[in-house]
């Protein structure tokens, strides 16, 4: 079971990097983790196939969040990602879980946040969703397509936006990458769909 005083690190290490960033959905990500007030309201841990991949992920990580993350992993609620929508064969490969949202450890209606990682030299096809969205990369080095147009390797404390719709994939190097991620704007999962 993930503790709150861990869960409570976790948000402000969090809150650490969605400050240095310059977007303003990581403000509004930001806003929203300050008014939590910690209180787990769901907490199941659970493993999906891909989370052979996270103690690798989790120990690159530098500073206090990975100290965290890679102590508590295997306490959060993984899921394969895609919302039924992956083929198996990818979809194995990822993991993500909701710290924050509408099925989150910490219940919000607005926003939506939390760990996506993912396995080494694998691409996560195109896709898009209505909510806006901000990824920080935690561990490993991705190669980053939106619109069809690549924007380079995003590496560790490197972030992206994608703005509502707007269709994007990722694709790892040699080693697992971990991530934050963040919605905000219309964060229906009924929205996702592959492009």
């Amino acid at each position: 079971m993930f503790e709150k005083n861990d869960l409570s690190a976790l948000v402000n290490e969090i809150r650490s990097l969605l400050n240095e960033q310059s977007f303003s959905c990581a403000s509004l990500l930001n806003t929203a983790l300050a008014s939590v007030t910690s209180n787990i309201t769901h907490n199941v841990s659970k493993s999906v196939p891909a989370c052979v991949f996270l103690p690798e992920a989790a120990t690159s990580i530098d500073g206090p969040v990975g100290l965290i993350i890679s102590s508590q992993w295997d306490k959060l609620a993984w899921r394969v990602p895609g919302f039924g929508m992956i083929n198996t064969s990818i979809s194995d490969r990822i993991a993500v879980t909701e710290l924050v949202g509408p099925t989150g450890m910490i219940k919000h209606d607005s926003v939506s946040m939390g760990l996506l990682l993912m396995a080494p030299n694998l691409r996560y096809p195109s896709h898009s969703h209505a909510a806006e969205e901000l990824y920080i990369v935690l561990s490993g080095t991705i190669e980053w397509t939106i619109q069809d147009k690549s924007i380079g390797a995003l590496m560790p404390k490197m972030a992206v936006r994608h703005k509502p719709w707007q269709p994007h994939e990722m694709k790892t190097r040699d080693a697992p990458a971990l991530l934050f991620w963040g919605w905000t704007g219309d964060i229906r999962s009924e929205t996702y769909r592959m492009n």
